[in-house]
């Protein structure tokens, strides 16, 4: 996995003109690996985010934000694993 995170300065965009990429984990669904990023309004700002980010990664984060879950869908694993703990009593 690569551990590249840069720094973009894009004239056009006005309010956030310092972007910073990172690569994210793999998708197994699509085959194809997410590119965050996460833009500032000063070079300084973009500098100590990236910084920050890779120190994060050195030490093992994760590469992308963890995936919302509902309710429901957790209320469906949880089910799922009472009834694979407890089977029903005959």
């Amino acid at each position: 996995m690569s551990d590249k995170v840069t720094i973009r300065y894009e004239p056009r965009n006005t309010k956030h003109p310092y972007t910073v990429r990172w690569f994210g984990d793999f998708n197994l669904d699509t085959g194809n690996r997410s590119r965050p990023s996460k833009g500032f309004a000063t070079e300084a700002e973009a500098e100590v985010f990236r910084a920050e980010l890779i120190m994060k990664f050195s030490k093992g984060a994760r590469r992308d934000p963890p995936d919302k879950m509902s309710w429901l869908h957790l209320a469906g694993i949880l089910s799922a694993l009472k009834r694979k703990r407890f089977p029903p009593m005959r």
